[in-house]
């Protein structure tokens, strides 16, 4: 079982089978949220069972995953965010994706910097990439805000044409150090 999270405004806790409904009427189901995920287009509400079992046997297998994102204002299931395997790959990746209600506040930006500072602080991870389809500026967008950089298109991955963006535990930590230094 993986930690719960919190920041300033989301709780990042494990997913349970009983956040399905939630996941398939906010995410899976709406045609603008799943245009930048793998199949590019709304999907069944077993779909939905079969994503957050996939996620939560990650979180089992490696005792890190994607968490479930709440509001904590009004406690609503608004997304997901968090650190995976890239499927087929060593590396490991950072996912978001939210409700499109909740779009557009900084809360995408504050559930991946949670997702990075536990991906470097409490995993040592060594490096974390971030993928995005090339025409969704909105995501590539927020890995620009937590510091990662622009790596260019890739074909490594899910077999598709991806913006690619990284960074490594020695910069972040580097970045973190500047960023307390300059205040």
């Amino acid at each position: 079982m993986i930690e719960t999270l919190e920041t300033e405004r989301l709780r990042l806790r494990p997913f349970a089978l009983m956040d399905v409904d939630a996941y398939y009427a906010g995410i899976s189901s709406d045609a603008d949220v799943m245009r930048y995920l793998p199949g590019g287009q709304p999907r069944q509400r077993a779909d939905s069972q079969w994503v957050i079992s996939y996620f939560m046997r990650h979180a089992d297998l490696h005792g890190f995953g994607v968490w479930a994102v709440e509001e904590k204002a009004s406690g609503a299931l608004i997304g997901h965010a968090g650190l995976e395997y890239i499927p087929g790959a060593e590396e490991v990746e950072i996912a978001y994706t939210l409700v499109k209600a909740y779009w557009g506040r900084g809360y995408a930006t504050e559930a991946a910097a949670a997702s990075l500072s536990y991906g470097f602080g409490a995993l040592n991870l060594p490096e974390i990439f971030g993928l995005a389809f090339p025409a969704n500026s909105a995501s590539q967008n927020v890995m620009r805000k937590i510091g990662m950089e622009a790596q260019g298109v890739t074909h490594e991955y899910y077999g598709l044409e991806l913006a690619c963006f990284h960074l490594s535990r020695e910069h972040y930590f580097a970045a973190k150090k500047e960023s307390a230094h300059d205040q």
